[in-house]
Protein backbone atom coordinates (compact mmCIF):
# COMPACT_ATOMS: atom_id res chain seq x y z
CA UNK A 1 0.00 0.00 0.00
CA UNK A 2 2.70 2.51 1.02
CA UNK A 3 4.94 1.93 -2.00
CA UNK A 4 2.02 2.21 -4.43
CA UNK A 5 0.90 5.43 -2.77
CA UNK A 6 4.34 7.02 -3.00
CA UNK A 7 4.79 5.96 -6.61
CA UNK A 8 1.44 7.51 -7.52
CA UNK A 9 2.60 11.01 -6.62
CA UNK A 10 -0.47 11.61 -4.46
CA UNK A 11 1.65 12.02 -1.32
CA UNK A 12 5.13 13.54 -1.56
CA UNK A 13 7.82 12.50 0.92
CA UNK A 14 10.26 15.08 2.26
CA UNK A 15 13.89 14.35 3.09
CA UNK A 16 14.27 14.63 6.88
CA UNK A 17 17.83 15.96 6.51
CA UNK A 18 16.55 18.75 4.22
CA UNK A 19 13.93 19.71 6.83
CA UNK A 20 16.58 19.86 9.56
CA UNK A 21 18.76 22.10 7.38
CA UNK A 22 15.76 24.32 6.59
CA UNK A 23 14.99 24.74 10.29
CA UNK A 24 18.60 25.54 11.12
CA UNK A 25 18.59 28.27 8.46
CA UNK A 26 15.46 29.81 9.99
CA UNK A 27 13.23 28.77 7.09
CA UNK A 28 9.57 27.84 7.12
CA UNK A 29 7.54 25.03 5.57
CA UNK A 30 6.07 25.89 2.15
CA UNK A 31 3.24 24.43 0.07
CA UNK A 32 4.09 21.33 -1.89
CA UNK A 33 3.93 23.34 -5.12
CA UNK A 34 6.44 25.88 -3.73
CA UNK A 35 8.90 23.40 -2.25
CA UNK A 36 12.07 22.73 -4.32
CA UNK A 37 12.54 19.34 -5.94
CA UNK A 38 15.66 18.59 -3.90
CA UNK A 39 13.51 18.55 -0.75
CA UNK A 40 11.70 15.37 -1.81
CA UNK A 41 12.60 11.69 -1.89
CA UNK A 42 11.26 9.42 -4.60
CA UNK A 43 9.82 6.01 -3.73
CA UNK A 44 13.04 4.21 -4.70
CA UNK A 45 15.09 6.46 -2.40
CA UNK A 46 12.77 5.77 0.51
CA UNK A 47 12.99 2.05 -0.18
CA UNK A 48 16.79 2.21 -0.42
CA UNK A 49 16.96 3.91 3.00
CA UNK A 50 16.35 0.54 4.62
CA UNK A 51 14.22 -0.24 7.64
CA UNK A 52 15.26 1.20 10.99
CA UNK A 53 14.66 -1.11 13.94
CA UNK A 54 10.92 -1.73 14.34
CA UNK A 55 9.71 0.58 11.59
CA UNK A 56 9.66 1.72 7.99
CA UNK A 57 11.95 4.70 7.22
CA UNK A 58 8.90 6.99 7.12
CA UNK A 59 7.69 9.58 9.62
CA UNK A 60 4.33 11.36 9.52
CA UNK A 61 3.76 14.64 11.36
CA UNK A 62 0.60 15.71 13.14
CA UNK A 63 0.66 19.45 13.87
CA UNK A 64 -2.11 22.05 14.28
CA UNK A 65 -2.47 24.65 11.55
CA UNK A 66 -1.68 28.02 13.10
CA UNK A 67 -3.31 30.06 10.31
CA UNK A 68 -5.91 29.00 7.70
CA UNK A 69 -3.55 29.19 4.70
CA UNK A 70 -0.09 28.74 6.23
CA UNK A 71 0.06 26.17 9.02
CA UNK A 72 3.43 27.25 10.40
CA UNK A 73 4.26 30.77 9.17
CA UNK A 74 7.02 31.40 11.73
CA UNK A 75 8.62 27.96 11.77
CA UNK A 76 7.64 26.96 15.32
CA UNK A 77 6.42 23.48 14.37
CA UNK A 78 9.30 23.00 11.93
CA UNK A 79 11.91 23.70 14.61
CA UNK A 80 10.18 21.33 17.04
CA UNK A 81 10.03 18.52 14.50
CA UNK A 82 13.59 19.17 13.30
CA UNK A 83 15.00 18.62 16.80
CA UNK A 84 13.44 15.17 16.90
CA UNK A 85 14.43 14.39 13.30
CA UNK A 86 18.06 15.20 14.00
CA UNK A 87 18.11 12.70 16.86
CA UNK A 88 16.45 9.99 14.75
CA UNK A 89 18.81 10.61 11.82
CA UNK A 90 21.88 10.25 14.03
CA UNK A 91 20.51 7.17 15.76
CA UNK A 92 21.87 4.98 12.96
CA UNK A 93 25.43 6.01 13.74
CA UNK A 94 24.94 5.36 17.44
CA UNK A 95 23.85 1.83 16.61
CA UNK A 96 27.18 1.21 14.93
CA UNK A 97 26.16 1.82 11.33
CA UNK A 98 28.56 3.50 8.93
CA UNK A 99 26.17 6.32 8.11
CA UNK A 100 23.17 8.13 9.52
CA UNK A 101 19.68 6.74 8.98
CA UNK A 102 17.79 8.37 6.14
CA UNK A 103 14.17 9.20 6.85
CA UNK A 104 11.30 10.29 4.65
CA UNK A 105 8.76 12.68 6.19
CA UNK A 106 5.08 13.14 5.30
CA UNK A 107 3.73 16.53 6.38
CA UNK A 108 0.35 17.55 5.00
CA UNK A 109 1.14 21.10 3.83
CA UNK A 110 4.22 20.05 1.85
CA UNK A 111 3.08 16.51 0.98
CA UNK A 112 -0.40 17.16 -0.43
CA UNK A 113 -1.23 19.65 -3.18
CA UNK A 114 -2.61 22.84 -1.63
CA UNK A 115 -4.85 25.46 -3.18
CA UNK A 116 -3.51 28.41 -5.19
CA UNK A 117 -4.93 31.93 -5.42
CA UNK A 118 -5.85 32.22 -9.09
CA UNK A 119 -7.33 35.72 -8.82
CA UNK A 120 -5.25 38.47 -10.46
CA UNK A 121 -6.84 41.14 -8.28
CA UNK A 122 -9.50 41.66 -5.61
CA UNK A 123 -10.76 38.86 -3.41
CA UNK A 124 -8.59 35.69 -3.58
CA UNK A 125 -9.95 32.65 -5.39
CA UNK A 126 -8.41 29.45 -4.05
CA UNK A 127 -8.36 26.44 -6.34
CA UNK A 128 -6.27 23.50 -7.51
CA UNK A 129 -5.71 22.42 -11.08
CA UNK A 130 -7.61 19.35 -12.25
CA UNK A 131 -4.47 17.20 -11.93
CA UNK A 132 -3.67 18.60 -8.47
CA UNK A 133 -7.24 18.00 -7.34
CA UNK A 134 -7.12 14.36 -8.41
CA UNK A 135 -3.82 13.79 -6.59
CA UNK A 136 -5.06 15.64 -3.51
CA UNK A 137 -8.18 13.46 -3.40
CA UNK A 138 -6.09 10.29 -3.60
CA UNK A 139 -3.66 11.50 -0.98
CA UNK A 140 -6.35 12.60 1.46
CA UNK A 141 -8.12 9.24 1.13
CA UNK A 142 -4.94 7.42 2.16
CA UNK A 143 -3.70 9.90 4.74
CA UNK A 144 -5.33 8.23 7.74
CA UNK A 145 -3.87 4.88 6.71
CA UNK A 146 -0.38 6.37 6.96
CA UNK A 147 -1.02 7.47 10.55
CA UNK A 148 -2.51 4.09 11.41
CA UNK A 149 0.19 1.99 9.72
CA UNK A 150 1.83 -0.34 12.24
CA UNK A 151 5.36 0.47 11.05
CA UNK A 152 5.29 4.24 10.43
CA UNK A 153 6.52 6.65 13.11
CA UNK A 154 4.17 9.48 14.14
CA UNK A 155 5.44 12.78 15.59
CA UNK A 156 2.83 14.90 17.38
CA UNK A 157 3.42 18.64 17.74
CA UNK A 158 1.16 19.23 20.74
CA UNK A 159 2.47 22.58 22.01
CA UNK A 160 1.39 25.85 20.42
CA UNK A 161 3.90 28.73 20.11
CA UNK A 162 4.31 30.92 23.20
CA UNK A 163 1.65 33.63 23.22
CA UNK A 164 -0.31 32.11 20.33
CA UNK A 165 -2.61 33.33 18.75
CA UNK A 166 -1.32 36.82 19.47
CA UNK A 167 0.67 38.08 16.52
CA UNK A 168 -0.64 35.48 14.08
CA UNK A 169 -3.51 37.54 12.65
CA UNK A 170 -6.13 34.88 13.30
CA UNK A 171 -9.51 35.17 14.97
CA UNK A 172 -12.20 32.96 16.45
CA UNK A 173 -12.37 30.22 19.06
CA UNK A 174 -10.63 27.68 16.82
CA UNK A 175 -7.45 29.76 16.79
CA UNK A 176 -7.19 29.51 20.56
CA UNK A 177 -7.83 25.75 20.63
CA UNK A 178 -5.00 23.53 21.79
CA UNK A 179 -3.84 20.41 19.95
CA UNK A 180 -6.09 18.10 21.99
CA UNK A 181 -9.17 20.22 21.25
CA UNK A 182 -8.81 20.34 17.45
CA UNK A 183 -10.80 17.97 15.26
CA UNK A 184 -8.16 17.12 12.67
CA UNK A 185 -5.50 16.61 15.35
CA UNK A 186 -7.93 14.43 17.31
CA UNK A 187 -8.48 12.18 14.28
CA UNK A 188 -4.74 11.95 13.55
CA UNK A 189 -4.03 11.02 17.17
CA UNK A 190 -6.83 8.44 17.15
CA UNK A 191 -5.47 6.84 13.97
CA UNK A 192 -1.92 6.85 15.32
CA UNK A 193 -2.60 4.94 18.54
CA UNK A 194 -5.09 2.46 17.15
CA UNK A 195 -2.97 -0.59 16.27
CA UNK A 196 0.70 0.26 16.85
CA UNK A 197 2.71 -1.93 19.18
CA UNK A 198 5.84 -0.31 20.61
CA UNK A 199 6.14 3.00 22.42
CA UNK A 200 8.74 4.59 20.14
CA UNK A 201 6.44 4.88 17.12
CA UNK A 202 4.14 7.63 18.43
CA UNK A 203 6.00 10.50 20.10
CA UNK A 204 4.49 13.59 21.73
CA UNK A 205 7.06 16.30 20.95
CA UNK A 206 5.33 18.65 23.36
CA UNK A 207 7.20 16.72 26.07
CA UNK A 208 10.66 17.40 24.67
CA UNK A 209 12.89 19.47 26.94
CA UNK A 210 15.41 20.28 24.21
CA UNK A 211 18.30 18.51 25.91
CA UNK A 212 17.64 14.98 24.63
CA UNK A 213 20.82 13.57 23.12
CA UNK A 214 19.69 10.24 21.66
CA UNK A 215 16.65 8.22 20.68
CA UNK A 216 16.48 6.45 24.03
CA UNK A 217 16.03 9.76 25.83
CA UNK A 218 13.61 11.02 23.19
CA UNK A 219 11.39 7.97 23.53
CA UNK A 220 11.56 8.02 27.32
CA UNK A 221 10.41 11.66 27.38
CA UNK A 222 7.86 11.60 24.59
CA UNK A 223 6.11 8.22 24.66
CA UNK A 224 2.92 7.94 26.71
CA UNK A 225 2.41 4.23 27.35
CA UNK A 226 0.72 4.70 30.75
CA UNK A 227 -2.03 6.90 29.28
CA UNK A 228 -2.92 4.89 26.23
CA UNK A 229 -6.60 4.06 25.91
CA UNK A 230 -8.16 1.27 23.85
CA UNK A 231 -9.21 1.85 20.23
CA UNK A 232 -12.52 3.51 19.50
CA UNK A 233 -15.26 2.60 17.06
CA UNK A 234 -16.12 5.16 14.35
CA UNK A 235 -19.41 6.05 15.99
CA UNK A 236 -17.60 6.92 19.21
CA UNK A 237 -15.07 9.08 17.38
CA UNK A 238 -17.99 10.77 15.64
CA UNK A 239 -19.46 11.69 19.02
CA UNK A 240 -16.11 12.91 20.30
CA UNK A 241 -15.65 15.10 17.21
CA UNK A 242 -18.83 16.98 18.08
CA UNK A 243 -16.91 18.59 20.93
CA UNK A 244 -13.80 19.34 18.86
CA UNK A 245 -12.87 22.57 17.13
CA UNK A 246 -12.65 23.07 13.34
CA UNK A 247 -11.93 26.17 11.31
CA UNK A 248 -14.93 25.18 9.15
CA UNK A 249 -16.99 22.69 11.17
CA UNK A 250 -19.79 22.42 8.59
CA UNK A 251 -17.34 21.15 5.98
CA UNK A 252 -14.65 19.41 7.99
CA UNK A 253 -16.44 17.58 10.82
CA UNK A 254 -18.45 15.21 8.56
CA UNK A 255 -15.41 14.83 6.32
CA UNK A 256 -13.13 13.76 9.17
CA UNK A 257 -15.84 11.49 10.57
CA UNK A 258 -16.21 9.71 7.25
CA UNK A 259 -12.45 9.44 6.64
CA UNK A 260 -11.93 7.89 10.08
CA UNK A 261 -14.64 5.30 9.48
CA UNK A 262 -13.33 4.33 6.04
CA UNK A 263 -9.69 4.03 7.13
CA UNK A 264 -10.73 2.15 10.29
CA UNK A 265 -12.47 -0.56 8.30
CA UNK A 266 -9.81 -0.79 5.59
CA UNK A 267 -6.78 -0.99 7.87
CA UNK A 268 -8.17 -3.21 10.62
CA UNK A 269 -9.07 -5.75 8.00
CA UNK A 270 -5.33 -6.22 7.33
CA UNK A 271 -4.09 -6.56 10.92
CA UNK A 272 -2.70 -9.96 11.91
CA UNK A 273 -1.37 -9.26 15.42
CA UNK A 274 -2.38 -6.76 18.11
CA UNK A 275 -0.32 -5.95 21.21
CA UNK A 276 -1.92 -4.15 24.13
CA UNK A 277 0.57 -5.21 26.79
CA UNK A 278 1.92 -3.58 29.96
CA UNK A 279 -0.77 -0.87 29.88
CA UNK A 280 -2.31 -1.66 33.30
CA UNK A 281 -5.78 -1.59 31.80
CA UNK A 282 -8.78 -2.67 33.85
CA UNK A 283 -12.23 -4.00 32.96
CA UNK A 284 -13.49 -0.73 31.50
CA UNK A 285 -10.70 -0.67 28.93
CA UNK A 286 -11.12 -4.35 28.06
CA UNK A 287 -14.86 -3.89 27.61
CA UNK A 288 -14.14 -1.02 25.24
CA UNK A 289 -11.64 -3.14 23.31
CA UNK A 290 -14.24 -5.90 23.04
CA UNK A 291 -16.53 -3.52 21.16
CA UNK A 292 -13.87 -3.24 18.45
CA UNK A 293 -13.03 -6.95 18.51
CA UNK A 294 -16.65 -8.00 17.99
CA UNK A 295 -17.26 -5.47 15.18
CA UNK A 296 -16.15 -7.94 12.51
CA UNK A 297 -13.42 -5.58 11.27
CA UNK A 298 -10.49 -7.78 12.42
CA UNK A 299 -11.12 -10.64 10.03
CA UNK A 300 -7.40 -11.50 9.69
CA UNK A 301 -6.37 -11.20 13.34
CA UNK A 302 -4.28 -14.21 14.38
CA UNK A 303 -2.68 -13.04 17.63
CA UNK A 304 -3.99 -10.90 20.51
CA UNK A 305 -1.63 -10.10 23.37
CA UNK A 306 -3.03 -8.57 26.56
CA UNK A 307 -0.55 -9.40 29.35
CA UNK A 308 0.54 -6.76 31.83
CA UNK A 309 -3.00 -5.54 32.52
CA UNK A 310 -5.41 -5.84 35.46
CA UNK A 311 -8.55 -7.40 34.07
CA UNK A 312 -11.28 -8.66 36.37
CA UNK A 313 -14.08 -11.15 35.81
CA UNK A 314 -16.36 -8.70 33.96
CA UNK A 315 -13.77 -7.89 31.34
CA UNK A 316 -12.65 -11.50 30.84
CA UNK A 317 -16.26 -12.68 30.53
CA UNK A 318 -16.77 -10.13 27.75
CA UNK A 319 -13.56 -11.31 26.05
CA UNK A 320 -14.76 -14.92 26.30
CA UNK A 321 -18.04 -13.92 24.63
CA UNK A 322 -16.15 -12.29 21.75
CA UNK A 323 -14.01 -15.40 21.28
CA UNK A 324 -17.09 -17.64 21.29
CA UNK A 325 -19.13 -15.60 18.83
CA UNK A 326 -16.66 -16.08 15.98
CA UNK A 327 -16.00 -12.39 15.33
CA UNK A 328 -12.26 -13.23 15.13
CA UNK A 329 -12.32 -16.17 12.70
CA UNK A 330 -8.53 -16.59 12.35
CA UNK A 331 -7.51 -16.00 15.97
CA UNK A 332 -5.05 -18.71 17.02
CA UNK A 333 -3.09 -17.17 19.92
CA UNK A 334 -4.28 -15.19 22.94
CA UNK A 335 -2.12 -14.15 25.90
CA UNK A 336 -3.47 -12.80 29.18
CA UNK A 337 -2.41 -12.72 32.82
CA UNK A 338 -5.31 -15.04 33.76
CA UNK A 339 -5.23 -17.92 31.25
CA UNK A 340 -7.04 -20.20 33.71
CA UNK A 341 -10.17 -18.03 33.87
CA UNK A 342 -12.83 -20.71 33.33
CA UNK A 343 -15.09 -19.10 30.73
CA UNK A 344 -12.20 -17.74 28.66
CA UNK A 345 -10.35 -21.06 28.69
CA UNK A 346 -13.50 -22.91 27.68
CA UNK A 347 -14.12 -20.50 24.80
CA UNK A 348 -10.53 -20.86 23.55
CA UNK A 349 -10.55 -24.64 23.85
CA UNK A 350 -13.80 -24.83 21.89
CA UNK A 351 -12.16 -22.95 19.02
CA UNK A 352 -8.69 -24.49 19.46
CA UNK A 353 -7.11 -21.13 20.28
CA UNK A 354 -3.86 -21.17 22.23
CA UNK A 355 -4.31 -19.37 25.57
CA UNK A 356 -1.13 -18.63 27.50
CA UNK A 357 0.51 -16.18 29.89
CA UNK A 358 3.70 -14.22 29.16
CA UNK A 359 5.24 -14.03 32.64
CA UNK A 360 7.86 -11.44 31.69
CA UNK A 361 5.31 -9.02 30.23
CA UNK A 362 2.91 -9.61 33.11
CA UNK A 363 5.54 -8.80 35.71
CA UNK A 364 6.60 -5.63 33.94
CA UNK A 365 2.97 -4.62 33.50
CA UNK A 366 2.32 -4.70 37.24
CA UNK A 367 5.35 -2.58 38.05
CA UNK A 368 4.73 -0.05 35.31
CA UNK A 369 5.93 0.69 31.76
CA UNK A 370 8.67 -1.52 30.41
CA UNK A 371 11.95 0.41 30.51
CA UNK A 372 13.36 -1.38 27.49
CA UNK A 373 10.86 -2.83 25.01
CA UNK A 374 11.28 -6.57 24.36
CA UNK A 375 13.08 -7.62 21.24
CA UNK A 376 10.78 -7.47 18.21
CA UNK A 377 10.23 -10.25 15.75
CA UNK A 378 9.99 -9.87 12.02
CA UNK A 379 6.61 -10.18 10.39
CA UNK A 380 5.17 -10.02 6.92
CA UNK A 381 2.71 -7.44 5.72
CA UNK A 382 1.50 -5.99 2.48
CA UNK A 383 4.60 -3.77 2.45
CA UNK A 384 7.04 -6.64 2.62
CA UNK A 385 8.99 -8.10 5.54
CA UNK A 386 9.74 -5.61 8.26
CA UNK A 387 9.62 -5.20 11.99
CA UNK A 388 6.58 -4.85 14.21
CA UNK A 389 5.05 -1.64 15.50
CA UNK A 390 4.12 -0.08 18.83
CA UNK A 391 1.47 1.25 21.12
CA UNK A 392 2.00 4.61 22.49
CA UNK A 393 0.33 6.85 24.84
CA UNK A 394 -2.00 9.38 23.59
CA UNK A 395 -2.07 12.41 25.72
CA UNK A 396 -0.36 14.91 27.91
CA UNK A 397 -0.35 14.23 31.66
CA UNK A 398 -1.76 17.67 32.38
CA UNK A 399 -4.83 16.95 30.24
CA UNK A 400 -7.30 14.10 30.02
CA UNK A 401 -7.01 12.02 26.88
CA UNK A 402 -9.39 13.36 24.21
CA UNK A 403 -11.18 10.02 24.09
CA UNK A 404 -11.29 9.43 27.84
CA UNK A 405 -14.90 10.50 28.27
CA UNK A 406 -15.95 7.43 26.28
CA UNK A 407 -14.44 4.99 28.80
CA UNK A 408 -17.06 4.04 31.35
CA UNK A 409 -17.16 1.70 34.30
CA UNK A 410 -17.80 -2.03 33.85
CA UNK A 411 -21.21 -1.54 35.44
CA UNK A 412 -22.25 0.74 32.57
CA UNK A 413 -20.67 -0.89 29.53
CA UNK A 414 -22.52 -3.87 28.11
CA UNK A 415 -21.29 -6.38 25.54
CA UNK A 416 -24.43 -8.04 24.17
CA UNK A 417 -24.18 -11.63 22.93
CA UNK A 418 -23.32 -11.93 19.26
CA UNK A 419 -24.12 -14.95 17.16
CA UNK A 420 -22.06 -13.98 14.13
CA UNK A 421 -19.49 -11.36 13.16
CA UNK A 422 -21.11 -7.99 12.62
CA UNK A 423 -19.95 -6.25 9.42
CA UNK A 424 -18.39 -2.89 10.15
CA UNK A 425 -20.69 -0.06 9.18
CA UNK A 426 -18.71 2.49 7.24
CA UNK A 427 -21.23 5.26 7.96
CA UNK A 428 -20.35 6.66 11.39
CA UNK A 429 -23.41 8.92 11.20
CA UNK A 430 -26.63 8.35 9.28
CA UNK A 431 -26.64 9.84 5.78
CA UNK A 432 -29.72 11.85 6.66
CA UNK A 433 -27.74 13.82 9.25
CA UNK A 434 -24.76 14.45 7.01
CA UNK A 435 -24.41 17.71 5.05
CA UNK A 436 -25.08 17.35 1.35
CA UNK A 437 -21.43 17.78 0.47
CA UNK A 438 -20.63 14.36 1.90
CA UNK A 439 -23.90 12.43 1.84
CA UNK A 440 -22.91 10.03 -0.91
CA UNK A 441 -22.61 6.44 0.22
CA UNK A 442 -19.11 5.35 1.25
CA UNK A 443 -17.57 2.56 -0.71
CA UNK A 444 -14.50 0.40 -0.63
CA UNK A 445 -11.31 1.59 -2.29
CA UNK A 446 -11.85 2.05 -6.02
CA UNK A 447 -8.25 1.31 -6.91
CA UNK A 448 -4.94 0.46 -5.28
CA UNK A 449 -4.74 3.93 -3.73
CA UNK A 450 -8.14 3.68 -2.03
CA UNK A 451 -9.90 6.86 -3.18
CA UNK A 452 -12.94 7.27 -0.92
CA UNK A 453 -16.17 9.18 -1.22
CA UNK A 454 -15.15 11.30 1.75
CA UNK A 455 -11.94 12.37 0.05
CA UNK A 456 -13.77 13.15 -3.18
CA UNK A 457 -16.29 15.16 -1.22
CA UNK A 458 -13.47 17.28 0.19
CA UNK A 459 -13.33 18.99 -3.18
CA UNK A 460 -11.50 22.25 -2.85
CA UNK A 461 -11.13 21.93 0.91
CA UNK A 462 -7.68 22.27 2.45
CA UNK A 463 -6.37 19.66 4.84
CA UNK A 464 -7.42 21.83 7.79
Amino acid sequence: MVEALLCSGAVAVLDAAWLVALAEKGGVLRRRQDTPDEAFLCASEVKAAGCPLDSLPIIIVSAPWLTPRAPDPRGHSLRTVARALKILIEDGKRRGRKKAQRWGVVWDYASLHQQTNIASAGEPIWERSAEEEELFTRGLAAYGALYMHQHITCLLVTKLPPGYPLGYNVEGDHAASEYWERGWCHAELSWSILIKRHTDLVLDLGKMSGVEIDKIELVKKCSRIEERLPPMMPDEVSIALEAKSFSDATRDRPLVTRLYAEVFGRMLGRVRVLHYTSLRWGDAELLQLCRVLKSGALVRLEGLHLCGNRFGDAGLNALAAVVSCGALPLLSQLTTDRPNFVDLRAACEARQIGLTKDDKVAANGVRGPVASPPRRTRSNSSDGAHYGASPSSSSSPERAHPLSHRITSPAVVRIPPVTAPVPLAVHAIPPSTTPAAVTTSSRAATDQHGVSDAAEAAGAATIR
